[in-house]
């Protein structure tokens, strides 16, 4: 479904990514964790060509890509099987939720307007939106500034999902209708990779966890694994800092 191998990446003199190996199955949920600046979203943007990789291949289903030479015609064919749903939501101000959502049917598909709207209101009605169809941006809350981002990802029917700290720039009651939409998503099979800070998401619904640190994966396996017997000395420090779970504690 999806194989990344040997990606690497810097800013300058800042080596963020150091040879990334990942494989995501069919139906995978693969959870990224790790403290800020170990490169994770560095890593999604550039499976998606959203930041162009110094090294390393990409492939899927449909097409295999030297990241370095990939022309624009091939980053194009890889990101029709491809979705990404963005931290800061990334919502057309100018546009109702129903026009964000079909826009890149119309545009992107050369799909017909009537048949988009009808997809994009299938989308909508899926996320808990089909109430919101001509609401703008600054008229939702940022849940359902995010719900309207994850249907425009969904409308395209992508192999696989990319999620970038999906929750991270919500107020903490809005985090659980977006995780919600997620799990929803997970149970119907939905192919995902998600880098993210909630931890109660990755035990329930990861089928992998991975832990970044300084551009490298540190440690990957089974959430029961990782959550209660993790291997690695710095796998335990992270996740002792942030949940602190007597679990944790008890097996290492």
């Amino acid at each position: 479904m999806l194989e990344v191998r040997d990606i690497h990446k810097k800013f300058g003199r800042n080596e963020v990514l150091k040879g990334i190996d990942i494989t995501v199955g069919q139906g995978d949920v693969v959870v990224i964790l790790g403290p800020s600046g170990s490169g994770k979203t560095t890593l999604l943007r550039c499976v998606n060509f959203l930041e162009r990789a110094d090294r390393g291949h990409i492939s899927t289903n449909h097409a295999s890509l030297d990241a370095q030479t990939a022309t624009k015609k091939e980053i194009y064919a890889l990101r029709r099987h491809m979705a990404f749903v963005f931290q800061n939501y990334n919502l057309f101000k100018n546009k109702d939720a129903l026009h964000n959502v079909s826009e890149g049917l119309v545009v992107g598909r050369r799909m017909n307007k009537q048949e988009a709207f009808a997809l994009a209101k299938a989308a909508l009605d899926e996320v808990g939106l089909s109430d919101k169809y001509g609401s703008y941006s600054n008229q939702l809350s940022g849940g359902e500034q995010q719900r309207v981002g994850i249907a425009r990802a969904m409308v395209l029917c992508p192999d696989v999902m990319l999620f970038d700290e999906p929750t991270s720039a919500l107020d903490p009651e809005l985090v659980g209708e977006v995780l919600s939409v997620m799990k929803k998503l997970a149970r119907e099979g939905t192919t995902m990779v998600v880098v993210t800070h909630e931890m109660g998401f990755a035990r329930d619904v990861a089928t992998k966890v991975i832990f970044m640190e300084e551009g490298q994966i540190i440690e990957e396996g089974p959430p029961e694994e990782i959550f209660t017997r993790p291997q690695e000395k710095r796998t335990r420090q992270f996740l002792r800092r942030i949940i602190g779970d007597p679990e944790v504690e008890y097996h290492i």
